[in-house]
């Protein structure tokens, strides 16, 4: 079995079959004590059908983009894993609609700080990522009228006030629908990938000028 995580926006526990079928899905909205409730959820899942930590055959998870605390605790819980003998695996959100073979298309989320990650790919050019604020934010995401928009954060207040007729897509209700692409995909690539961060550590703990 596999152990998954995602703790880019907010809790997301998981418990894969070796054929990358859900056994288990738990998600919590509320990011308060978030490390104890991380590792709380996978104590209680592991119990659950009794399985030892060290019996995992992998541990798998979201390696961003996310914040620097939110990051850490998925990162953690991998180089665990990997003291201990246990297969570790990561992806990318922005990397979900390749492996669902989308050719093009957008991925944003909330970047605190008033800012927003906005990552664009196409099929004929380099793949580039902006932090925006929300007015820029908004005007260049109405630009993309025909290509497919993906998001992991849930913010239905903006959603429902961008004046564009365009369906979202949520890059982490992909990997609960489609586990068995995804996750194959990221095994059989081996992909590892070090934690993604909306910016810099530098920027992100800069201290402000007086």
């Amino acid at each position: 079995m596999y152990l998954y995580t995602d703790t880019t926006d907010h809790i997301i526990v998981g418990l894969l079959s070796d054929e990358f079928q859900w056994l288990e899905y738990h998600e919590e909205k509320s990011i308060k004590r978030s490390s104890n409730e991380l590792h709380h959820t996978i104590y209680k899942i592991l119990e659950k059908h009794e399985l030892k930590f060290s019996k995992l055959r992998g541990f798998l998870f979201a390696a961003g983009p996310g914040s620097y605390t939110g990051m850490r605790l998925s990162e953690g819980i991998a180089q665990i894993c990997e003291w201990q003998g246990i297969r570790v695996n990561s992806f990318y959100h922005v990397d979900v609609p390749h492996l669902l073979k989308s050719e093009e298309g957008v991925w944003f989320s909330k970047a605190f700080k008033g800012e927003y990650f906005f990552y664009e790919w196409k099929r004929a050019s380099e793949n580039k990522s902006r932090l925006l604020n929300e007015e820029d934010f908004i005007q260049e995401l109405k630009k993309f009228d025909v290509a497919n928009i993906y998001t992991n954060f849930e913010d239905k207040k903006l959603l429902q006030n961008l004046d564009i007729d365009i369906e979202i897509t949520s890059t982490a209700h992909d990997i609960r629908k489609f586990p068995r692409k995804i996750f194959q995909e990221v095994v059989d690539g081996n992909l590892r990938f070090p934690p993604l961060y909306y910016r810099s550590e530098e920027s992100e703990f800069k201290i402000p000028a007086k």
